[in-house]
């Protein structure tokens, strides 16, 4: 009788045995001047397992030091409401921290916020600069927004040959979506302009010098989709695995 009335006080000790070493760990959270890299890999396995509430004060402790990551994340949740309220002026505010400071993903982001005009005011040229920063670390999607803009001329001069090296290029890279928009599009360009079009993707890929950074290599679920500014934005959100511009 004994030993059964000692095994729920057991059970007990060891539950609150646990609830203290989870405690410990989540306190330990606060030595962010001792360890920002441990607390980031939290923030992150909190966001992907899906508690983006507990996640957020720690992304934004870390934006708050200068951590280009963090400010990637904080500013795609202040933008989809993701562990906190909407507040699109804080999306566009962390994200041009984390762009600036060179992430992909961020830079790509802002290419779409700044082409659809949601959050901030539609800046095409803008658009351009900040996916041609992306294309130029070799994000795919990024490549491949280029060439969207090329074949519809905006943000400058429409130019389907471009385009066609763009698309090329991200179909390289391994976009399966560029291969398909590139596709269509030579059954428009003669043979001549299509070999110009191959010429200009080798050369945009030699420019590529080192594998992509701070986004992993993307695809596209868009296939068949109309390409206008106000469809861009959500037929493509990817970055870092489960980030908050994971994709759709």
């Amino acid at each position: 009788m004994q030993a059964q009335q000692f095994k729920p006080i057991l059970l007990v000790a060891a539950v609150a045995a646990v609830g203290a070493g989870y405690m410990f760990g989540r306190l330990d959270v606060a030595s962010l001047a001792r360890d920002p890299a441990r607390l980031e890999t939290i923030a992150i396995g909190d966001f992907t397992n899906g508690d983006a509430a507990a996640a957020f004060p720690l992304f934004r402790k870390l934006a708050g030091k200068g951590d280009p990551t963090a400010a990637f994340y904080l500013g795609e949740m202040y933008q989809y409401g993701d562990g906190t309220k909407e507040d699109d002026a804080k999306a566009g505010k962390w994200l041009t921290e984390a762009a600036k400071a060179g992430n992909t993903a961020a830079q790509r982001q802002l290419g779409l916020l700044y082409l659809d005009g949601e959050g901030i005011a539609q800046d095409l040229k803008l658009s351009r600069d900040w996916f041609a920063k992306a294309a130029g670390a070799g994000d795919a999607v990024a490549l491949r927004y280029m060439g969207d803009l090329d074949a519809q001329g905006l943000g400058g001069p429409k130019d389907e040959v471009s385009a066609y090296g763009y698309y090329s290029a991200s179909a390289s890279r391994g976009n399966d979506y560029s291969r398909h928009l590139r596709n269509q599009l030579a059954a428009t360009l003669s043979a001549a302009q299509q070999a110009k079009g191959e010429k200009l993707a080798e050369g945009i890929l030699a420019s590529i010098a080192s594998p992509q950074k701070n986004s992993a290599v993307p695809t596209d679920d868009a296939a068949g989709k109309a390409v206008s500014p106000q469809s861009l934005l959500h037929d493509q959100r990817t970055a870092q695995p489960r980030s908050p511009s994971r994709q759709s």
